[in-house]
């Protein structure tokens, strides 16, 4: 039987086959680290399927900063704590920074809005599998036109750039995975008298949540936000871009996934005889080390219980999606 997996693995083999090896074949993982930016953006990502499912589901939701605040917080201290480590100063701060920007957002492309605008959003954290291939949408939203529209959420540090973001969502194999998994599911397939043919995928609505500070330094000035004296009070914001997927962007996607799903194939068949590759260029990762730099210089052995633990690459595949048709 085929393995379906996960654009994640794919992008992992094509960075470095020893990496791919170690997490997907011996599965195993880095012993966990203190919270880091990953654990901000999933506990964001948590909050907005959370609100998402709310109003789906009938269930009384105040769309204000202090709830977004205190949900987020409650979700990361109990990310934290699993851990074993105490929240990250830095990033409580930043939690406070998403609470405003995310609640405006949601007051003006929540559920209630996107439906008043004649669409839908069908369900978030969806999970999606065809052709041996795997992905979790963030959230998968139908517009006014019948159309449907890979809602991606990202949370952007301080030295983030955004253009350059952008980019490289029009250039993304995620993307084109993601087009497969979608029209394989929604396209071609009666779903209402409405749309007996199933409805077209678009591209993606990339939605950023830059986490820019509160306060700007401005002579004579109080912050209207906490009152101190001698700064300008910069309320978060958000922004919201449509990509619509290219067809040569999506056939190269194709030739690439059929590539890269070829060459892991044949790993399997020789491994352990012969040694995986290992790309030096992904040793280094915005300035951090690979967590397996000490297995491939030989100082650690993967199955070492001290630094690494079992991995189960397909524990987010588990559980059911939240998703509706028609």
């Amino acid at each position: 039987m085929t393995m379906n997996r996960s654009t994640s693995e794919l992008l992992t083999f094509q960075e470095c086959p020893q990496k791919w090896a170690n997490i997907y074949h011996h599965q195993r993982a880095p012993k966990d680290t203190p919270p880091d930016a990953t654990d901000r953006g999933s506990t964001a990502h948590e909050a907005l399927e959370y609100a998402l499912n709310c109003e789906r589901e009938g269930t009384p939701f105040v769309n204000m900063q202090p709830w977004w605040r205190d949900h987020m917080e409650n979700h990361y201290g109990e990310r934290s704590a699993e851990k074993g480590y105490l929240p990250h100063e830095k990033h409580l701060k930043e939690i406070e920074i998403l609470s405003i920007s995310m609640s405006q957002y949601w007051s003006e492309h929540g559920l209630s809005q996107v439906r008043a605008e004649g669409g839908d959003l069908l369900g978030a954290e969806i999970i999606l599998e065809d052709g041996g291939m795997k992905g979790i949408l963030d959230c998968l939203k139908l517009d006014s036109n019948g159309s449907l529209w890979h809602r991606q959420y990202k949370t952007l540090g301080r030295s983030s750039d955004m253009p350059v973001l952008v980019r490289r969502v029009k250039r993304s194999l995620h993307e084109s995975v993601y087009a497969t998994l979608i029209e394989a599911r929604y396209l071609g397939h009666y779903l209402n008298d409405d749309h007996p043919y199933g409805w077209p995928y678009m591209g993606v609505e990339l939605v950023m949540f830059p986490l820019d500070g509160l306060h700007r330094r401005m002579k004579g000035s109080t912050c209207t936000h906490c009152g101190d004296k001698g700064y300008e009070y910069r309320p978060p914001t958000y922004e919201v871009i449509e990509i619509p997927l290219r067809h040569e962007i999506r056939e190269r996607g194709k030739r690439d996934t059929t590539r890269i799903l070829d060459h892991i194939q044949a790993a399997l068949e020789v491994y352990p005889f012969v040694p995986f590759e290992q790309r030096e260029g992904s040793c280094y990762n915005y300035n951090r080390v690979c967590p397996f730099i000490d297995v491939c210089d030989g100082h650690l052995t993967i199955d070492d219980p001290n630094y690494f633990r079992d991995r189960d690459p397909s524990r987010r595949y588990k559980k059911e999606p939240t998703l509706k048709d028609g």
